[in-house]
């Protein structure tokens, strides 16, 4: 039970989804995920990985947009000359 008179899974020790309790070496309690338990090199790799490949997905959205640019223009083109 919590001071204002509800429970709360932190104090019936249940951790939230996907979390587990960990203690650190001065005896406080933590939550600890998948993240946490990566080293930092990981997590970089992983990082950059993430913003590459949205590199990578924008550079092909642009690639489509002027290619379909380049076709409408042309039948612009097409069209004006015919005018």
């Amino acid at each position: 039970m919590s001071a204002i008179g509800g429970s709360h899974a932190a104090d019936e020790g249940l951790a939230d989804e996907g979390t587990v309790d960990v203690v650190d070496t001065h005896g406080t309690q933590k939550k600890s995920n998948f993240f946490t338990n990566l080293k930092v090199s990981t997590k970089i790799y992983a990082g950059m990985s993430v913003v590459l490949a949205l590199l990578v997905l924008i550079a092909g959205a642009s690639v489509i947009g002027l290619t379909e640019t380049k076709d409408n223009f042309g039948t612009y083109r097409g069209t004006a000359r015919n005018t």
